[in-house]
């Protein structure tokens, strides 16, 4: 029974069980003076959503980013929110999608995105602990290069969404 859940840790983020609480605090307080004008209490709401897997998966720039995406959609009553950034050093298109959980979430997200031509380099899905689902994805372009010119975008976006509005 150990072996299984060390095993599943692993896999899920890559780190050692005994260092999960240590690892979680560090995202948490670099979280915490990154978003210096979030409330506690809404810092800690959003602290209880993620899996010690989430929270060790990211760097804390995209725990930021994340948790703006997510705190903005909740704001707003969003039941999608999409963001979308290329990262020039990697020569790839960062795309996080925030939704309500749902089963056929990966397959529709996966096929919107190939639909639109990207190549899926990186992807990851955590169900948070509220219900909702985040889906972050690194694509590339057929010719090795982000998303980043001729309303590719654009269109990469309202892809995603046709899709997950069932249209």
């Amino acid at each position: 029974d150990k072996l299984y859940h060390r095993t599943e840790q692993y896999l899920l983020g890559g780190f050692d069980v005994e260092q999960e609480g240590a690892r979680v605090e560090q995202a948490l307080q670099a979280l915490r003076e990154k978003l210096p004008d979030w409330p506690e209490r809404v810092l800690a709401v959003h602290a209880r959503r993620g899996s010690p897997a989430y929270w060790a998966a990211f760097s804390s720039e995209d725990l930021v980013w994340h948790a703006r995406l997510m705190r903005e959609a909740d704001r707003r009553q969003q039941g999608l929110a999409i963001a979308i950034r290329t990262d020039a050093r990697r020569s790839v298109t960062e795309v996080v999608v925030y939704t309500a959980q749902r089963r056929d979430l990966w397959p529709l997200l996966a096929g919107a995105l190939a639909m639109g031509g990207a190549n899926i380099l990186e992807a990851r899905l955590f169900d948070m602990k509220d219900g909702w689902s985040l889906a972050v994805f690194a694509v590339q372009d057929a010719t090795g290069g982000p998303f980043d010119t001729g309303g590719r975008l654009e269109r990469l976006e309202s892809g995603m969404r046709r899709v997950l509005s069932g249209k």
